[in-house]
């Protein structure tokens, strides 16, 4: 039960509405209960607490969600996504008492997100049915049981389907990230640049961000790069929830060395995302996919394009000349052995994970 309790009176109410103070003493209030696990519970509290037309003021709703479960830090980018698009606004003018309606506006609401978002249709369902629990549309024996069911079945066959049909060449979307002018979140799209039986290599499509391969221009291995560090933590944690997590494969990660030079990138080192070497660059292919555009997300952040102001400069992970710098990929697709210096913060980032398909979300 969601309540506000007065801190010098002690007294305790259930609210519609939140108050300035306390309607028994006249001091002050302070919420109880507000720092929530569970995004619906958190929605459900705000609903309480300030009405249900705050999700027509999105920048109000996501401030509150960061007040009330400051930790669920993916799950409120999912929603601002969903404000985005105004699924939620477009919920709250159905007609409660017809259930056909409502049936058919949260199908609606998850095709939406789906085909304008990217999003897996087993995550754009979970969103709507946050928010649509809170409406009291559905018991909760429906959608903790029946719909619970139906959801896992599909998900089950939707994987096994998928991971005996997904193909080298081939783009999966996995994950989100922010990509556009409004800094949303939305699925990330992946090639296929590896298979082998149900694990797979995934190469992003896009430069995703801008980051130095080393924050200090001094002699940097792999192990030891902040770009390492940010990879396996502020962007694993971002773009992938912890169901996510579990399909993202532990990786050997092999050292590379310049071939002129023969600086290497220090021992073998075990990470859950990474960019490619020099020599994965051809060990998989990827000579005629080597020119990469930068999202625009990525371009805000300082990515160095072309000419044409899409195609980017990224780093390798194989040293340059001396460990003080890295190999890096041109916008014309030419791969620069000398390298750039690590501490260069316009590159572009192509993260690269092993997944295993069986375990997709």
């Amino acid at each position: 039960m969601f309540y506000y309790k007065c801190e010098i009176c002690k007294s305790e109410w259930n609210g519609i509405k939140q108050l300035d103070c306390c309607p028994f003493c006249d001091t002050k209030i302070a919420v109880q209960n507000s720092n929530f696990i569970k995004i619906d519970e958190a929605l459900s509290y705000i609903f309480s607490a300030h009405g249900i037309e705050v999700v027509k003021e999105n920048n109000r709703l996501i401030a509150l969600l960061a007040d009330y479960a400051p930790t669920l830090e993916r799950e409120r980018k999912l929603i601002r996504l969903a404000l985005s698009l105004g699924i939620y606004s477009d919920l709250l003018t159905v007609d409660k008492a017809d259930e056909s309606a409502k049936e058919l506006s949260v199908n609606k609401a998850v095709s939406k997100l789906h085909n304008e978002a990217f999003m897996d249709p087993i995550i754009a369902k979970e969103i709507i049915y946050w928010f649509v629990s809170c409406l009291g549309w559905f018991d909760d024996k429906l959608i903790a049981n029946e719909q619970k069911n139906k959801v896992i079945a599909s998900k089950n066959n939707f994987l096994k389907d998928k991971a005996l049909q997904i193909k080298v060449g081939e783009e999966i979307v996995f994950g989100i990230y922010p990509q556009d002018d409004l800094r949303i979140p939305t699925g990330i799209e992946w090639n296929v640049v590896f298979e082998n039986g149900n694990h797979a290599l995934l190469l992003s499509k896009k430069c995703l961000d801008a980051y130095p391969y080393n924050k200090v221009k001094v002699e940097t291995i792999w192990h030891n790069s902040d770009l390492r560090k940010w990879l396996n933590n502020e962007f694993l944690n971002s773009a992938f929830n912890s169901k996510d997590q579990l399909a993202i494969l532990n990786n050997t990660v092999p050292t590379t060395q310049n071939p002129r030079s023969k600086a290497n990138s220090g021992t073998e080192i075990t990470d859950k995302v990474f960019i490619l070497s020099h020599d994965e660059i051809f060990k998989y292919n990827l000579t005629k996919a080597i020119i990469c555009q930068a999202t625009k997300y990525a371009i805000s952040k300082g990515v160095f394009c072309g000419s044409d102001g899409t195609n980017a400069f990224w780093w390798l992970r194989t040293p340059g000349y001396t460990n003080e710098s890295a190999m890096y990929v041109t916008s014309a697709g030419r791969i620069d052995e000398l390298g750039y210096a690590v501490n260069a913060s316009n590159k572009g980032i192509r993260p690269a994970i092993w997944v295993d398909l069986n375990k997709l979300n």
